[in-house]
């Protein structure tokens, strides 16, 4: 995956809240919820702000203690299983 790779939120098929630090997405067109946990929400967050995978990596490894490979390979997993289920799309 390119590092500058960019993705957006399908707006017109979820809306999503954060509630005590947890973000929780519907799917509009098929009802179903989704919980993310504190690192799947902060990239959530940020490809909300319109950052690509390099940005999204590089705020990460400012706010959790992991090494870069392990976060890139944990965003870039993360990002795949988004777009399968249709909640990101390719910007």
């Amino acid at each position: 995956m390119a590092i500058n790779k960019k993705y957006a939120i399908d707006k017109n098929r979820v809306v999503y809240k954060v509630v005590d630090k947890e973000t929780i997405i519907l799917d509009l067109n098929n009802g179903n919820y989704y919980s993310l946990n504190d690192s799947a929400a902060f990239i959530w967050e940020s490809l909300s702000t319109g950052k690509n995978l390099d940005e999204i990596i590089g705020s990460m490894k400012k706010s959790f203690p992991a090494e870069e490979n392990a976060l890139k390979e944990n965003t870039i997993h993360l990002l795949k299983k988004l777009e399968k289920i249709n909640l990101i799309k390719k910007a």
